[in-house]
């Protein structure tokens, strides 16, 4: 049965005979796996990858969520696939609004969230394929996208992941000469506030803020960014998150690492 459907989405011109046919290849990717599929894994996740420039929002929302979760559960199969899979995502993620859609609310949200989704697919990959792919290319590209600003679901997922990357070793986010910093501090200041962030997140993110507040190679940068770049509203965000930060709640985000 499998084997009949792959050919299936490729005869499918109608919109939802192809977001159908991809909900049920995204759930053989997640739950079946590649290990349950063999063969057949490299050809699902081809006409997943196949429909990260179709017209219809919905339809590259459905196929950059599928790679996402190729990447959270390919495990070693990713590692053959990843060039296709990263060249569908940048497809996606760089895939133009037009006037049409700008125009009509409805049709400019479901694009945003499409275009989320394909940025949260990528931080799948650098979270659970990192030995496989270019990190150095592709956190500033990441980074470069943040922060997810109409998927607050997968919004929550990066912020998260942000956050324990920032407190398990900075230089991953920031470069090794702190360069992606301001960047950073942009970031801070949209994510730092309940609707961006799980308070699990809000916990990890007073500890990072609080870390590059005593960090001497980082400290006074940080600080004049956040008055010369931000604005009275974010710094504030920033602010009430890093006077979250005490010994309770470091040793509470320890907890939360120590069980990642």
């Amino acid at each position: 049965m499998i084997s009949q459907v792959l050919p299936e989405v490729a005869k499918q011109d109608t919109k939802p005979k192809q977001k159908f046919l991809l909900f049920i290849l995204d759930d053989m990717v997640e739950y079946l796996g590649p290990d349950f599929l063999g063969p057949l894994y490299p050809q699902i996740v081809g006409q997943i990858c196949n429909y990260t420039n179709s017209k219809y929002a919905a339809i590259r929302q459905a196929s950059v969520y599928g790679i996402g979760m190729v990447a959270q559960h390919g495990g070693n199969a990713f590692a053959p696939l990843s060039q296709q899979c990263l060249l569908s995502l940048k497809t996606a993620i760089d895939f133009p609004i037009d006037a049409a859609t700008k125009e009509k609310k409805s049709k400019a949200t479901q694009f945003y969230h499409a275009r989320d989704n394909a940025i949260a697919a990528l931080g799948k990959i650098l979270k659970h394929q990192s030995g496989c792919v270019p990190m150095n290319d592709l956190v500033p590209f990441w980074m470069s996208n943040l922060p997810l600003t109409h998927d607050m679901e997968e919004a929550h997922i990066a912020n998260k992941f942000l956050a324990e990357a920032m407190l398990k070793g900075p230089q991953f986010i920031l470069g090794n000469n702190a360069e992606r910093l301001e960047k950073l501090v942009m970031i801070l200041g949209e994510i730092c506030w309940k609707k961006q962030c799980e308070p699990e997140t809000l916990d990890m993110l007073s500890v990072v803020i609080a870390n590059m507040s005593q960090d001497a190679n980082v400290a006074g940068t940080f600080k004049t960014l956040c008055e010369t770049k931000l604005s009275e509203e974010h710094r504030g965000r920033i602010t009430s998150v890093y006077m979250m930060c005490n010994e309770e709640v470091r040793q509470k985000v320890a907890g939360y690492l120590a069980a990642a």
